[in-house]
């Protein structure tokens, strides 16, 4: 009989390897398991439409949901199984239709007809209604009542009544709340095994922003057409001043949904916030085209206003003011602005007003500035001048009105002071808006609007050379004017103060040459 051999050991080297491995394998999270089960291949159609409602994007779950009508007239248990994976496609499909502003597709009615899966039809329509509301900025950041949350919460807390849409509604309704839930553990540790199982739950967290960019790009490998994932990245994009990634992102996901009035919205305050007006107005004019929406129909005003085409933006805004119940500030604001470049001092100076009692803007504060000026109230402009510089570092055009209001009084210290700043300002701008365009991007308004600022910063060097002059201050004097040597408008003059140095200048505000600084109202 041959001897029996000790069992071999396995060498510490080896098993330390093996640990670590496993380590990594577990660190990996639910996004490494959940990628390697949806990328396994289906064996059947129904496992096909299964794992289609687990990634959750929209194509996917239309796709899904024929698969299971399909399905549906074959055997019983085939049948039984795609009836209730048809609820949840259809149900998912109806709350990404709100999420998104997309045209109504028959999912609402196909989702209450099949019966929604463990959401009676009132919590269905509460959820609905919710999810408008949640993401209309005419609406604010509405969530479901505490009594609907609850509701919600005890189906999901007793597992014979869960469901995948109704753990999609918690996680999605719940995020960000003033109040937020703290499920039981039970319902943690439930929620957790579905967002490892179903990536649409995954996809939900990264709406709310519980999840990362990261996390998005994964999302995205699962199935090319999750559009819905660029525009939550561009969402968090925008919320942390990324114009362009933002851009990129909205772009990117408006051409999976072009129907979609949420997404042209968004784009269309981007390509605004970029100053490519026409661009912005084409996309808010589609907007309230399928929507009827009022803030569509302010983006409208606001991109008119800023192609100067004034009478026609006060017309929308006067529509707009019939009902001033909602956002009356920006509407007065908007208006007050037309008016002032129609030359219509006194009523822009009453709209402005008007917009001041309900919303203390740094570009409020600055037209209120502008029309008291032009009504010949210096004091009261000052303070609005002042007042605006206090809100907002960026506030370039108000220091050149204080400046100007320094020169006035012959306060020179303090006017070379504020041009100084004012200088600084714009080109900081300058440099800010160039690099908010996206790569490539060439449109007629952006570069009118950065060769309007440009036009200003030259001012405040030209007259800050002035400035410096009449306080004898020679050499201060030279550095600024040989700034503009260069410059295609003041060029000439620049070298003309240089030859003519040892003159006296005039003093009051007359030596301030600008241009035209009202003809944008600059508020992005």
């Amino acid at each position: 009989m041959s001897a029996v051999r000790p069992p071999r050991l396995i060498p510490e080297a080896t098993l330390a390897r093996l640990v670590i491995a496993l380590l990594a394998c577990f660190a990996m999270g639910c996004a490494a398991s959940t990628r390697q089960r949806l990328a396994s291949t289906p064996h059947t159609p129904i496992e096909r439409a299964d794992r289609l409602v687990a990634i959750g994007c929209y194509a996917c779950l239309s796709e899904a949901a024929g698969i299971y009508e399909r399905e549906s007239s074959r055997t019983a248990g085939t049948s039984r199984q795609a009836r209730a994976g048809r609820a949840t496609a259809y149900t998912l499909m109806a709350f990404r239709e709100r999420e998104l502003g997309l045209p109504e597709s028959p999912a609402r009615q196909l989702a209450r007809s099949v019966g929604t899966p463990s959401l009676p039809p009132d919590a269905f329509e509460s959820i609905l209604q919710a999810l408008v509301e949640q993401n209309d900025l005419e609406h604010g950041d509405s969530r479901l009542s505490a009594d609907a949350i609850s509701a919600l919460v005890k189906r999901l807390e007793n597992p014979s009544t869960r469901s995948l849409a109704a753990a999609y509604a918690f996680v999605t309704l719940t995020c960000g709340a003033a109040e937020p839930y703290t499920p039981s553990p039970a319902l943690s540790a439930w929620l957790s095994a579905m967002r490892e199982k179903d990536a649409v739950l995954r996809y939900a967290d990264l709406r709310c922003a519980a999840s990362t960019s990261e996390e998005g790009e994964t999302l995205l490998s699962l199935d090319s057409r999750f559009g819905e994932v660029n525009y939550a990245i561009g969402v968090e994009a925008l919320r942390q001043g990324r114009l362009r990634t933002a851009h990129e992102r909205f772009a990117a996901a408006y051409k999976e949904f072009p129907d979609s009035a949420r997404l042209m919205l968004a784009l269309a305050d981007v390509e605004l916030g970029i100053a490519r007006f026409e661009q912005a107005l084409t996309l808010y004019q589609r907007a309230f085209a399928v929507s009827g929406r009022p803030d569509a129909l302010l983006g409208i005003a606001r991109a008119l206003t800023y192609l100067g085409q004034h009478e026609e933006a006060i017309a929308v805004l006067n529509r707009l003011l019939r009902d001033d119940s909602w956002n009356p500030g920006e509407k007065y604001y908007w208006r007050a602005w037309n008016l002032y470049r129609s030359s219509d001092h006194a009523s822009a100076h009453r709209d402005v007003e008007r917009a001041l009692a309900v919303w203390s803007a740094p570009h409020v504060q600055r037209l209120a500035g502008l029309t008291a000026l032009a009504l010949g109230h210096h004091e009261d402009a000052r303070e609005h001048f002042v007042a605006a510089v206090a809100l907002a570092d960026d506030e370039c055009e108000s220091r050149l009105y204080l400046a100007k209001l320094d020169s006035a009084e012959k306060s020179w210290v303090t006017a070379l002071e504020r041009l100084h700043a004012a200088t600084l300002c714009f080109s900081s701008v300058i440099a800010e808006l160039a690099g908010r365009r996206p790569d490539g991007a060439s449109d007629p308004s952006a570069e009118a609007e950065v060769k309007r600022l440009q036009q200003l910063r030259a001012s405040s060097i030209y007259s800050a050379a002035i400035t410096a002059k009449i306080l004898r201050r020679r050499e201060l004097a030279l550095d600024y004017a040989r700034r503009l040597l260069q410059d295609p408008e003041l060029g000439g003059l620049a070298r003309d103060f240089i030859l003519d140095i040892d003159v006296p200048a005039s003093d009051g505000l007359s030596i301030y040459r600008q241009p035209d600084s009202t003809k944008s109202p600059r508020q992005f």
